[in-house]
């Protein structure tokens, strides 16, 4: 699963998603990375 990193939105993907179901934000960071869960 993927976290999409938007503040307003934070709803969880399929892991092979590239951009958020919700709102759209792109899910992969430096074509590398993707986000597992905020932390701070």
């Amino acid at each position: 699963m993927t976290k999409c990193l938007n503040p307003d939105c934070l709803q969880v993907n399929q892991s092979q998603t590239k951009f958020c179901q919700s709102c759209g934000e792109k899910l992969v960071l430096r074509e590398r990375y993707r986000p597992l869960k905020i932390i701070g």
